[in-house]
């Protein structure tokens, strides 16, 4: 452990060169020291089941670093940059100078001022609808009491009035669901959002709901709701902009063309892992739905144009 830096927390030895020493620490940084150094990290005594736990998690954290390592090598072998999460910070700050509470940003992503200027990328609007449509309270009766018919049209309604789903053609695909469905649809979502027992499976039973014949939803579609819902638990995926995000975050991490819950359950713990790395900027997101601004915002190809610019200029 550093001894003026606590916060890393514990460390494991990565490698060790004639005059230094790489520690990869349980912050999931791996950090480099240079010989005259070595002394401000002391070993730390714990008990043996305890250390082996300790062990294993940062030599899971050191197969993450070495897999970022491969993912820059290859990219410079083939003459690209990686868009690194420092990268996409920069690239942020520069759009937005105050972080989440910029004035730009808010009336561009969460909400405007002026009355009747409400975008459909506004989404303090549709989270305000979303919850009050899907409150425990409201959707649990309406699917006690059998009113799937009314939970349809609610989710269709939150769908179009959001750009977090591809809007017409979400609602298209909803619309080839057969009305014997719905009941299956609204206990799925119910379930999804208020029931208990793993979220892997509550999230595979609200695919099955949304899928019709041999077609299953988009990221997009499967997880919009929840995110509008509960946007600090949930997250809304871009299958394209998440893809980018764990080539640098979770490079192991492959995101398919159709939702599952465990692949779900671990874009979700990237995504934790994202918001813990812009706390520690000081930029403090309100929930998971900036998270999803920021990654869109920083990823998108007129951001990567915008970087190669802040690189030119230094």
């Amino acid at each position: 452990m550093h001894k003026k830096r606590r916060d890393w927390g514990l460390a494991i030895l990565a490698w060790e060169g004639q005059e230094k020493r790489r520690y990869q620490f349980q912050d999931g940084r791996a950090r480099t020291f240079k010989q005259g150094f070595y002394s401000l990290l002391e070993e730390v005594d714990e008990p043996l089941d305890v250390t082996e736990g300790i062990v294993a998690e940062l030599e899971g954290k050191l197969d993450l670093t070495r897999a970022r390592r491969e993912v820059i090598e290859r990219a410079k072998s083939d003459g690209r940059h990686v868009v690194t999460f420092d990268d996409q910070w920069r690239i942020f700050e520069h759009l937005y100078p105050g972080g989440f509470q910029d004035p730009t940003y808010v009336s561009e992503q969460r909400h405007s001022e002026e009355e009747g200027k409400r975008r459909k990328s506004h989404v303090d609007p549709v989270i305000e609808e979303a919850q009050q449509a899907f409150s425990k309270e409201r959707l649990g009766e309406l699917v006690a009491g059998g009113e799937a018919d009314q939970v349809y049209s609610d989710v269709v309604a939150v769908l179009g009035s959001t750009s977090l789903s591809s809007g017409a053609r979400h609602v298209g695909t909803l619309s080839k669901l057969p009305p014997s469905r719905f009941q299956d649809l609204g206990e799925a979502l119910n379930d999804l959002l208020w029931g208990e027992g793993s979220l892997i499976t509550r999230f595979d039973a609200w695919i099955a709901a949304l899928t019709i014949g041999k077609d299953k939803p988009s990221w997009e579609l499967a997880t919009t709701l929840p995110a509008l819902v509960q946007p600090e638990e949930h997250v809304s995926v871009k299958a394209s902009a998440f893809r980018t995000q764990a080539r640098w975050l979770a490079p192991k991490l492959k995101l398919e063309t159709t939702p599952d819950g465990s692949t779900y359950d671990r874009v979700r713990a990237m995504s934790m892992q994202a918001m813990d790395r812009l706390r520690e900027r000081k930029a403090i997101p309100r929930d998971m739905l900036d998270l999803n601004s920021f990654i869109w915002t920083t990823l998108r190809p007129k951001a990567r144009e915008l970087l190669d610019q802040l690189r030119r200029e230094g």
